[in-house]
């Protein structure tokens, strides 16, 4: 875990402008859909075919293999995909992947995780099978951890994707989910807190991970680059000290 941390730390050393994410949002339950609301910016309208969540700490509380607060995806899907009205018991969370999966679809949809799926860390992927089970979606079984497994992601989605652009990654780290991405040439939605309270020392982090990006991004006169890093600054500001106060 160590050597991969340091592995995309030097990813990111080497070339800031990979944490930029294209579209922020304060949490998971505040995603716009559909998603093609997030890349407004890029002139034409964005395509998007198919999606990765990110699971500890983007929909699901560190360590769990459930969306967050616990629930079953599988008892609800019936409604979801009928025309029943919303369903106002729903947390915000429970509620954003409801309708998730009814705007994008179960196949076109992947949990890819560095816990839950990944071959060292669910070696006989028990966590994997528990995480489809409450969710409805596909895990990745991957060797590779974030950033590093890009390729296997693209190949889990076998010709349904014309080109990467057309795929979403959602999540909430910088150095695994956004640089994923932009490595892929995908396209990143980065949620800067999560089920679990921000830190000060993660919020520093993340301020100086985006701040020096900015600033590679405005050197290279990269107009796009430096307004989302603008707008992740903004977003991320708003967002944790908002969280810090309950």
């Amino acid at each position: 875990m160590a050597l991969n941390a340091f592995k995309a730390l030097g990813v990111y050393i080497r070339n800031p402008t990979l944490a930029i994410p294209h579209f922020t949002v304060s949490s998971f339950g505040e995603l716009p859909l559909p998603l093609t609301q997030c890349f407004k910016d890029s002139g034409n309208e964005t395509d998007v075919r198919a999606v990765v969540l990110d699971k500890d700490n983007a929909f699901a509380a560190p360590h769990t293999n459930e969306v967050w607060p616990a629930y079953k995806v599988e008892i609800e899907l019936q409604r979801c995909f009928s025309a029943v009205s919303p369903i106002s018991k729903l947390t915000m969370y429970q509620d954003k992947f409801l309708a998730l999966l009814k705007h994008y679809t179960p196949s076109r949809m992947l949990i890819v995780s560095n816990s839950s799926g990944l071959a060292s860390k669910d070696r006989s992927a028990r966590q994997a099978t528990t995480l489809e089970e409450n969710t409805g979606v596909d895990v990745l079984l991957h060797k590779e951890r974030k950033p590093f497994c890009g390729t296997e992601v693209l190949q889990s989605f076998g010709g349904d994707l014309k080109s990467p652009s057309q795929l979403v990654v959602i999540g909430d780290n910088i150095l695994t989910d956004v640089v994923m991405a932009n490595m892929m040439g995908a396209r990143s939605v980065w949620l800067c807190t999560g089920p679990k309270k921000p830190s000060m020392l993660s919020f520093a982090f993340s301020v100086a991970s985006l701040s020096s990006a900015r600033a590679k991004a405005e050197v290279e006169n990269d107009a796009k680059n430096t307004a989302r890093a603008d707008q992740a600054l903004s977003v991320l500001w708003t967002s944790v000290t908002r969280a810090l106060r309950t």
